[in-house]
């Protein structure tokens, strides 16, 4: 009797061992795949930075750059083409001659419609007209103070 214990006893601790160690053997499993899909996303992304990555600019290779570029404009201008056009740089006066207004020309436009919309003595478009203070009566001063209060800013 005392050996079936034993016997019993030895396999209850293997089975327990054996249990324990597929139970962190599976844990470790995902933890190692875990680890390679957060490295694989780590490498696609170095991957991306690479592909954006641009040489730094240093002093010597803005110098070479700006040697070979001084040396294509001087052969642009001896061919006679327009350097400055080639570039984009007068793409503002093509937009101009195609009739679309920048934005200042925009806003003065805007402003003048404004101002030409107002009669003759009217400051802030709150009156329709200037009347004499003879026609003025309370209604015509309550409408209008209320119309300031409307405007005024709360603090």
């Amino acid at each position: 009797m005392a050996m079936i214990f034993t016997l019993v006893s030895i396999l209850k601790e293997t089975l327990e061992e054996m249990l324990i160690s597929a139970d962190t053997k599976a844990k470790e499993a995902a933890r190692i795949a875990a680890e390679r899909s957060k490295q694989k996303l780590i490498d696609e992304v170095e991957v991306q930075i690479k592909s954006l990555r641009r040489t730094p600019v240093t002093y010597e290779l803005f110098m070479e750059w700006k040697e070979t570029f001084d040396k294509w404009k001087e052969e642009q201008r001896r061919k006679g083409n327009d350097v400055e056009n080639v570039r984009g740089r007068n793409r503002e006066k093509e937009s101009r001659a195609e009739g679309r207004l920048n934005g200042r020309e925009v806003f003065e436009r805007m402003k003048m419609e404004q101002i030409e919309g107002f009669e003759e003595g009217e400051e802030d478009g709150l009156v329709d007209r200037r009347r004499s203070d003879d026609e003025l009566d309370a209604a015509d001063v309550r409408d209008v103070t209320e119309k300031v209060d409307e405007l005024k800013v709360e603090e």
